[in-house]
């Protein structure tokens, strides 16, 4: 007999598209192999894309790509939570829908992102300055950092690092190749669901 806390998550991430050479290291295992499409990922599971590469993840309706050069984690997966983080690289998020109480974070080495709306999202860790770049196309977004919060909202690009100094909030980036490759993905993804099948259904 299991308890209900002992199940399971009834959520996982896909693998949704691959490209250029992407690499797999799930939680159970100490080693790296090649990911493979439409393989499942959860809690603990990391994915590196290496140069040149890219990947997309699909979690429902929500999608989460990786440019190249990043190292990227799910630090928690369940049915209310979506916490992931990156050590390297850059991540945009897109986020069609969110169920009540569910949260979204994004972990960098200098703090959290947390989105707190659906919307478009960016997030960019530079390991030589050791500083994140946090840019919401649409959405809105909290960030914890050196023991403080602050907001970033549409429209919007924040720099912060661990010097303790202020956060520079400016106008958003222009957007550049990996955002077209997201917006391109943006048209594919959000074609209409097929009509019997939710579209939260795995796969």
């Amino acid at each position: 007999f299991r308890s209900q806390d002992a199940d399971p998550p009834s959520r996982v991430a896909r693998i949704a598209y691959i490209t250029g050479s992407v690499s797999f290291e799930p939680a159970s295992v100490d080693g790296w192999a090649d990911a493979s499409l439409n393989y499942p990922m959860t809690t603990g599971d990391n994915l590196y894309t290496d140069n040149d590469a890219r990947s997309v993840l699909r979690i429902g309706r929500n999608s989460i790509r990786l440019n190249s050069n990043t190292n990227f984690q799910f630090v928690n997966l369940s049915d209310n939570i979506v916490q992931t983080s990156i050590n390297s690289g850059s991540v945009s998020l897109h986020v069609r829908h969110l169920f009540d109480s569910e949260s979204w974070e994004v972990d960098t080495p200098n703090g959290a992102v947390t989105l707190l709306r659906t919307g478009d999202y960016r997030v960019d860790t530079d390991t030589s300055r050791n500083a994140t770049m946090v840019t919401v196309r649409s959405g809105d977004t909290e960030v914890t950092a050196n023991n403080q919060s602050f907001a970033v909202h549409s429209g919007q690009t924040a720099y912060f690092d661990n010097s303790g100094n202020a956060p520079d909030v400016q106008d958003a980036n222009e957007p550049d190749d990996f955002d077209s490759f997201a917006s391109s993905r943006d048209q594919l993804e959000d074609a209409p669901p097929p009509r019997y099948v939710s579209p939260d259904m795995v796969g």
